[in-house]
């Protein structure tokens, strides 16, 4: 089975996309962030605002857009100031795009991030198999979209990293103790915080909370 080649340019050459051949389809992958392509707004440096369908791919961690029936991944993301979906808002940040979780002098970014597990591997939080993957799926390359499809023994393993910014660069928040070094001064009220109200870091809204208390 062959995949489509998508190549096309929507709006002033900010979105491309690529494709390629697939394994056999057994299973569907569910790789988007969000159940549904929402009506979206793409905000550009220059101040351009662009109505488009809009979905998240947590497999190759692309912005992906409806044209015309097709799914295609957004490109040159050094000209786009942020993407709104529902509530939430993304920032590229390199090739990929981080979610920005608060609206705080240290903000919360989200990266959203799966990876496809191979059979008998086991993979720990914030690891990853890229190497088995790209046997699977080939996901390396940059903005390529894939409709995924992959044997039912495969599974999926959540590898989200969260992101502290104060203006000066991203600090990635692997656990408790990197929240503490940040907050260094507020070390008994965020660990009172964190026990009070049973804070976990493997939910978004608990870390969310947290950071909300610490600014």
């Amino acid at each position: 089975m062959k995949k489509l080649i998508l190549l096309s340019i929507l709006a002033l050459s900010i979105f491309k996309a690529s494709s390629q051949d697939s394994v056999p389809v057994i299973k569907e992958v569910q790789d988007y962030l969000f159940k549904d392509f929402t009506q979206g707004t793409v905000r550009k440096k220059t101040g351009e605002l662009l109505q488009v369908l809009l979905n998240y791919n947590t497999l190759t961690e692309e912005m992906i857009f409806e044209k015309d029936g097709q799914k295609l991944a957004m490109a040159q993301l050094e000209d786009i100031d942020a993407v709104y979906i529902n509530d939430k808002v993304f920032v590229p940040v390199g090739k990929v795009f981080y979610e920005k979780a608060t609206n705080t002098p240290s903000a919360l970014y989200i990266e959203h991030k799966n990876d496809i597990v191979p059979p008998g591997k086991n993979m720990g939080y914030g690891t990853t198999q890229s190497g088995s993957i790209k046997t699977i799926t080939n996901l390396s390359g940059t903005h390529r979209l894939y409709s995924l499809d992959v044997p039912m023994d495969y599974k999926f393993t959540n590898r989200t990293t969260y992101w502290l910014n104060n203006g000066a660069g991203y600090i990635p928040l692997k656990n408790m103790h990197a929240v503490l070094s940040a907050f260094p001064s507020q070390s008994a009220a965020i660990k009172a915080f964190v026990k009070t109200n049973k804070i976990s870091f493997a939910k978004d809204e608990d870390v969310i909370k947290l950071i909300l208390f610490c600014n």
